[in-house]
């Protein structure tokens, strides 16, 4: 029986997946992969990410937020690493926890991670994927043991209001336009997500979004107006733009829903 080669990836067992845990909680705020001493680096470099962000006047990220957050109180972030694996299986094991956790920017859960991880690197998961764990009792074993804090509710796509001619269309768009287009703006995004969930629709100083399938007249939808957002948007480079859009959204609103009523 001629011998069978094992693809050298699988042999190649120096990837990790780490989980960077909150010293009061015992849960994470942010996972990754990596190798030798990558699970290091995020709290090494927070400090100059932080200092370029601010000096550019740009939003501060939410992973680099909670380092500084931890040095304030004088507590120091604790790790979970799970090692030996191939590069195959830590991205699997990667995206499957960021799944079981949640994350704040897709308003479903706790880690400060932008996007689901795993080899795609995408806003979403990659569902094929993630059902290939299943099986895997030697992978799933590292998650079970943790509690499940993810919620079912995620958004996946936001609808965009626009006046085009005499007609009021919404379209469609990529839920990742909420930060990566307002330079990573994540305190907005969540909070709009997080509004979201309880009415159709959130006029925002930076965007009109509707949440995806509810099946409503636009003219019966429940209609919240974040004024609130110009704190968060205040003293940054498009805020004089973020308030001639709110102001045209609100006009758009008083013209085809408020008259109707």
């Amino acid at each position: 029986m001629s011998g069978y080669n094992i693809p050298m990836e699988s042999q190649d067992n120096r990837f990790y997946v780490y989980l960077i845990i909150d010293p009061d909680t015992k849960l994470p705020f942010y996972i990754g992969k990596g190798t030798g001493n990558r699970y290091l680096s995020h709290q090494k470099d927070y400090k100059g990410n932080i200092e370029a962000c601010r000096g550019a006047r740009h939003p501060v990220d939410l992973k680099e937020a909670y380092f500084e957050m931890l040095e304030k109180q004088g507590k120091q972030c604790e790790y979970e690493i799970i090692n030996e694996l191939n590069n195959a299986d830590a991205f699997l094991l990667e995206q499957a926890f960021i799944a079981w956790f949640g994350r704040k920017l897709t308003g479903n859960g706790i880690l400060t991670n932008k996007l689901s991880g795993g080899e795609s690197g995408s806003l979403y998961f990659d569902e094929q994927a993630l059902i290939s764990l299943f099986p895997r009792n030697d992978l799933i074993k590292h998650i079970l043991k943790w509690k499940r804090t993810s919620t079912a509710w995620i958004v996946r796509t936001l609808l965009f209001c626009l006046k085009e001619g005499l007609f009021f269309n919404f379209r469609e768009l990529p839920i990742d336009l909420l930060y990566t287009s307002r330079c990573h703006y994540e305190e907005f995004a969540i909070k709009t997500l997080e509004l979201i969930k309880q009415y159709d629709s959130v006029i925002t100083p930076l965007y009109w979004v509707r949440r995806l399938g509810t099946n409503k007249p636009a003219d019966k939808e429940n209609v919240y107006i974040m004024k609130e957002g110009f704190d968060m948007i205040k003293g940054y480079w498009f805020e004089e733009d973020a308030i001639k859009s709110f102001s045209f959204f609100i006009k758009i609103y008083e013209d085809f829903f408020v008259k109707k009523l």
